[in-house]
């Protein structure tokens, strides 16, 4: 009798060393917002400007995606815009804000459209440019040339970015964004994309940029709900629409950013 008792409060024990740990593991976990050392990996924004018609723009478009689906599948976020300007492009739409992308990346020189294809990573934040590539010779020139791009870019971020899209008209973003670390951060930008996976040769198509959302401050450990809404397309197949979502400081740098399915 003694030697049951004397197992049950051994048992009784260890049960209870690993509540504690589990208790402790949980305090100290690193992906808690609410612990001030914790951080993410930042998640590259790599955006590609095209035009259907420009030939080497499919050697953009393919580099990239072979880099989507190969080592930087998991570190890196793409959005596609077809620009339609002196060449038509079968894939491109009116899209609100889409000149003022054009006019921010200087991508069109003396309006003419020999400056794309172009690709920018993690926003312009350089006056030398130097986290972006234009023209391509090759789908192999793009994916080394973007691939030490990208190598140069990994870092860790602050953010985390999650939430949910409802495929219906209109399509709803319902966002959580966390601050990490142990310091503040004010005048953030908070961008909102839809894109649609249209075949194996287009699968990050733009289809429509919600007007951006402005964030005064997050303090340390903080989550901030954000709510948006596009009613601007119409969803055909739900299977193929995505959300992608930024994170932007007022130098136009992206310290974060997450595909939503």
């Amino acid at each position: 009798m003694k030697n049951y008792i004397l197992i049950i409060i051994m048992a009784l024990n260890l049960s209870f060393g690993l509540f504690c740990d589990q208790i402790t593991l949980e305090r100290d976990n690193p992906l808690d917002p609410k612990n001030s050392d914790s951080k993410r990996d930042r998640i590259s924004l790599v955006e590609l400007f095209v035009n259907d018609n420009i030939p080497n723009s499919s050697f953009a478009q393919n580099g990239v995606v072979d880099l989507f689906d190969g080592d930087y599948n998991n570190r890196i976020v793409v959005i596609e815009y077809h620009i339609h300007d002196s060449y038509p492009d079968d894939y491109s739409d009116e899209v609100e804000n889409m000149q003022e992308l054009i006019d921010r990346y200087d991508i069109l020189r003396n309006d003419r459209v020999d400056g794309l294809p172009y690709i920018a990573v993690n926003g312009i934040y350089m006056d030398e440019r130097e986290n972006s590539i234009q023209g391509a010779s090759s789908a192999d020139s793009v994916k080394n040339r973007l691939g030490n791009l990208l190598d140069n870019e990994i870092s860790q971020s602050n953010f985390t970015i999650e939430g949910t899209i409802t495929k219906t008209n209109p399509i709803e973003f319902n966002i959580q964004i966390a601050k990490l670390g142990k310091e503040s951060a004010s005048d953030l930008t908070i961008n909102f994309a839809v894109i649609e996976n249209i075949d194996s040769d287009y699968r990050f198509v733009l289809r429509d940029l919600i007007p951006e959302r402005q964030l005064d401050t997050i303090k340390s450990g903080e989550i901030k709900d954000v709510n948006v809404s596009s009613a601007t397309i119409t969803v055909v197949d739900s299977d193929k629409i995505s959300g992608v979502v930024w994170i932007e400081n007022t130098e136009g740098n992206v310290l974060q950013s997450t595909i939503i399915q």
